[in-house]
C-alpha cells in the first residue's frame, strides 16, 4: 500500500484496485511518467473519494433512519415523518410519557454523574481510539458515557440483533406490544446500570421488536445523536466488514458473523461514525483462526476496551489466550473485576488507577464461587480513589460498593 500526499490529503493506493498501475513497471523511468502515473492515480481516487462523500451525504439527509430512531424513542417525531400519524395514538402517547421518565434517571444516577469522572480521569490523548466491548448485551449508554470521541464503535454479544424494525408493517396491538418489550428489556439500564440478562433475552425474543436493535437506535436518539444509516452486515471469509446480501439472507444462503451497522453524527461531527453490533460467542478460540471473525478482529488495534457486569468469563482458564489477544490490541482497558483477571496486567506495562473497593468477587446465581484476586483486593487496599456512580455487580451488593480500573498502556503507540 502506498500513500500519495497532494494539497494536504493523502490517498491510499490499492492495487489490487488499480491492476493496470503498477509501480513495479515504472522503475527506472523517466521522472516525467512517473509524475504523469502519480497524477492520473490521484485524480482517479479524488473521484473515487468524491464518490462516497457524497454517498455518505445521501445517508446524512435521508431522515427516515433518525425518525425511525427518535419514534422507538418516544421522542418529539418531525412534521413530516412518516411516523407522524402512529405518534397520535393514546399507546404512543404513553411510551413518550414513560421513555422521558426512565432516561431522566438514566441521566441523572448514571450518566451526569460519569461524564465529570470521565472527563477527570480518562485522558483525552485516547478517546479517539475505537471503543470495544465485549459481552456488551445492548449496553450502548455506558460504551458512550465512557467515550463520546471514539471514532468506531465494536459491541460482540451473543444475543441476536434482530431484523431493521419498521413500525409501520405492525398493527396498533403488535406496535403496542413491540414497544412494551423493549420498555421492559431495557429499564434495568435506569435502576441498577446494567441489563439483567433473562430479562433482556425474554423481551428482546418477541415478534414485533426483536432482538438487540431497537435498543441499539432508542439509545442512540435519547445520547442526541443523529441516525444517518442502519444496515444489516456481515463478516465475510477474507475478515472484510460488508453489507449483508438481502436476497441471500432470505434463502439462508449468506454465512459469517452476522451484525447491523448504525452510522451516526454526533454534534459537531462532519462524517458519520459507526457503530457495529456483531452477533457472535466469545469462546477460548477467539482471535487464533485466519479467516472470518477472527481476521476482523485481528485487524483492530489501538483499542479502548470496555468491559462490566461480565460474569467472570473470561477468568476461565480456557480463556487466557482470549484475554491475551485482547489485551494485546488495547491502549487501555475501562473494566471492573468481572473483566479480564487483574493479574494479566503486568506494572511494568500498564499505568493502573483503581476506584472504588473491592475485597472479593460477588456471587451470581450459576456462580456461587466467584473468583477472588488477592493482588487486586491488596492494590484496592494500599490505595483506590473515590468512585461516585455505581458500576457493574455493585448495585446489587449490601454494602453498594462497585470497583473500577482504569489501565492505560504505557508507550503506547500515538
Amino acid at each position: 500500500m502506498l500513500t500519495i500526499r497532494v494539497l494536504f490529503y493523502s490517498f491510499p493506493i490499492d492495487y489490487n484496485s488499480i491492476a493496470y498501475y503498477r509501480l513495479s513497471s515504472y522503475q527506472g523511468t523517466p521522472v516525467k511518467k512517473l509524475l504523469i502515473f502519480f497524477l492520473t492515480a490521484t485524480a482517479l481516487l479524488a473521484a473515487s473519494c468524491s464518490y462516497k462523500s457524497e454517498n455518505i451525504s445521501r445517508k446524512e439527509f435521508n431522515p427516515y433512519w433518525n425518525d425511525l430512531a427518535t419514534f422507538l424513542a418516544g421522542m418529539p417525531v418531525r412534521e413530516g415523518s412518516k411516523f407522524s400519524k402512529a405518534a397520535q395514538t393514546q399507546d404512543y402517547t404513553r411510551h413518550s410519557t414513560w421513555m422521558n421518565k426512565y432516561w431522566e434517571r438514566v441521566k441523572r444516577e448514571n450518566i451526569d454523574i460519569i461524564v465529570p469522572w470521565r472527563n477527570a480521569n480518562i485522558p483525552d490523548t485516547i478517546q479517539r481510539n475505537t471503543a470495544f466491548y465485549p459481552l456488551s448485551g445492548a449496553d450502548f449508554v455506558n460504551l458512550y458515557t465512557f467515550f463520546p470521541k471514539a471514532e468506531r464503535y465494536i459491541m460482540v454479544s451473543l444475543e441476536k440483533q434482530g431484523p431493521i424494525p419498521d413500525p409501520l408493517k405492525l398493527s396498533p396491538v403488535e406496535l403496542k406490544r413491540g414497544l412494551a418489550s423493549v420498555r421492559n428489556a431495557i429499564w434495568t439500564i435506569a435502576s441498577i446500570n446494567y441489563f439483567v440478562t433473562h430479562i433482556m433475552r425474554s423481551q428482546m425474543n418477541n415478534r414485533f421488536m426483536e432482538g438487540t436493535l431497537p435498543a441499539l437506535l432508542i439509545f442512540s436518539a435519547r445520547l442526541e445523536l443523529k441516525v444517518v444509516n442502519v444496515e444489516d452486515v456481515v463478516i465475510d471469509a477474507r475478515g472484510i466488514l460488508r453489507p449483508r446480501d438481502n436476497s441471500s439472507m432470505s434463502h439462508g444462503g449468506e454465512s459469517g458473523t452476522k451484525g447491523v451497522r448504525i452510522q451516526f453524527l454526533a454534534s459537531g461531527d462532519t462524517v458519520p461514525r459507526d457503530l457495529v453490533y456483531l452477533s457472535m460467542k466469545m469462546c477460548p478460540e477467539t482471535g487464533e483462526g485466519e479467516e472470518g471473525a477472527d481476521a476482523f478482529l485481528k485487524k483492530l488495534t489501538s483499542l479502548n476496551t470496555f468491559m462490566k457486569s461480565a460474569v467472570y468469563l473470561l477468568h476461565e482458564p480456557d480463556f487466557r489466550r482470549t484475554c491475551e489477544f485482547i489485551i494485546g490490541r488495547s491502549s487501555a482497558v475501562l473494566q471492573d473485576d468481572t473483566g479480564m483477571p487483574y493479574s494479566y496486567f503486568s506494572k511494568d506495562q500498564w499505568n493502573i488507577n483503581l476506584f472504588g473497593s473491592y475485597t472479593r468477587g460477588f456471587k451470581l446465581k450459576g456462580i456461587p464461587k466467584p473468583p477472588n484476586q488477592k493482588d487486586l483486593a491488596r492494590d484496592f487496599t494500599g490505595g483506590s480513589r473515590p468512585l461516585p456512580f455505581n458500576f457493574g455487580y455493585g448495585i446489587m451488593r449490601r454494602d453498594k460498593k462497585s470497583n473500577l480500573m482504569l489501565l492505560v498502556k504505557k508507550n503506547r503507540a500515538s
